[in-house]
């Protein structure tokens, strides 16, 4: 109701407003859609709390769900001036919920993106894992500061964040890495993150 609110005061009074006003509706709008992520993103976890997360399962390319969350991500990553490349790979066919298997990608993203520094590098593979039949393995890798070692069970916590005024700034609530960990976990997989050779993280979701 606020958004169709606003876009009706924008389309009627647009002629008429001065330039302050108009970044002020702007502004606005930015801000119902920060919102309405947050709302969703809590929902998400009280769902999962009440071992109530719906998940409708279904067959589809993997590969072809990376893609579309590296499209979604694209436009962040420019504006932070951080290369997002996918690794191209086979059909990895899997039995899932498309749309919470997407809510995962974009959070672990959005989250590599945010911690990248400008003129770094976030990279996005999915693979068959050796050794691990029936699975798959999905890694997102970024060049940002890394995860000290006594913090990487907290950041899968709600509410935590490494560097708070980073994230304040950011827009961040700290709930993303416990969303994709909880949808990670509603489909039997496992979530972790483990220092980059190079510097940086690498977090691996291995789903069933």
């Amino acid at each position: 109701v606020i958004q169709a609110s606003l876009d009706v005061v924008e389309k009627e009074e647009q002629g008429r407003l001065s330039p302050f006003s108009q970044q002020v509706i702007v502004d606005l709008k930015q801000e119902v859609r920060r919102m309405g992520r947050l709302t969703g993103d809590l929902l998400t976890l009280a769902r999962s709390d009440a071992e109530e997360m719906e998940l409708r399962r279904e067959s589809f390319d993997l590969q072809e769900l990376l893609q579309r969350a590296q499209r979604t991500m694209q436009p962040q990553a420019e504006a932070q001036q951080v290369a997002l490349v996918l690794t191209p790979g086979e059909n990895l066919p899997v039995l899932a919920d498309p749309d919470r298997i997407f809510q995962l990608l974009v959070a672990l993203l959005d989250n590599a993106v945010k911690y990248t520094p400008a003129g770094g590098k976030v990279s996005l593979t999915a693979t068959r894992p050796a050794g691990e039949s029936g699975k798959v393995l999905i890694t997102v890798a970024d060049t940002g500061p890394g995860v000290p070692q006594a913090d990487k069970e907290k950041i899968f916590e709600r509410f935590y964040r490494l560097d708070s005024s980073r994230s304040r700034e950011a827009g961040g609530a700290g709930l993303g890495l416990a969303i994709a960990k909880a949808i990670t976990q509603a489909h039997g997989g496992s979530i972790s993150v483990v220092a980059a050779p190079m510097g940086g993280s690498i977090f691996r979701v291995l789903l069933p």
